[in-house]
């Protein structure tokens, strides 16, 4: 399966080159342009809302159900043959890349190999890590997904800030 992670500024272009036969479509609740998105008919799309936060207590709709579905999605685009999965969110910096990591550790089977791979297609992300916990506990990953994460997270302390000098820039966000 290939797998691709983009922005929600990014989507059109990337859905006309990339040309996905499947796509995982995450955005705030609250974000109205979420029933918008122009995807072909013949693409499965999987759309959510939740946010983005590690700090998730404010959340109507429990995160795990919606991690849950992502995993049943993510196993039949891995058996759909010659399948080309696109991932976004706002900023394709966090939930995207933490739901792209999902994917290849489903397809590769290693944690390491898995993480390695999404090192590959990002350019510095930030998977969140709440919603790799998640994955962790629903695949079955005893921890060994959040280590590859949080070892990540120590060698880049200061990557987070970046995003968010960057998406303020970029007028994506105004946190």
């Amino acid at each position: 399966m290939e797998i691709k992670v983009t922005s929600l500024k990014r989507l059109k272009q990337a859905v006309v080159e990339y040309a996905p036969t499947h796509v995982v479509s995450v955005l705030d609740p609250d974000f109205s342009a979420r029933h918008d998105l122009p995807f072909d008919p013949t693409i499965d799309v999987l759309r959510l809302a939740f946010y983005d936060d590690d700090d998730l207590a404010h959340q109507t709709v429990p995160v795990e159900h919606y991690v849950r579905q992502i995993a049943d999605f993510l196993q039949q685009a891995r058996s759909t043959p010659a399948s080309r999965l696109l991932v976004h969110c706002h900023a394709g910096a966090s939930r995207s890349p933490a739901i792209a990591y999902m994917a290849y550790c489903i397809e590769l089977g290693s944690e390491r190999a898995a993480f390695e791979q999404l090192m590959r297609i990002c350019n510095k992300p930030w998977p969140s890590e709440h919603i790799v916990g998640l994955a962790d506990r629903v695949l079955n990953r005893n921890g060994r997904m959040l280590e590859q994460l949080r070892a990540y997270r120590d060698r880049y302390p200061r990557r987070f800030a970046a995003y968010q000098r960057l998406n303020r820039r970029r007028d994506l966000f105004s946190y």
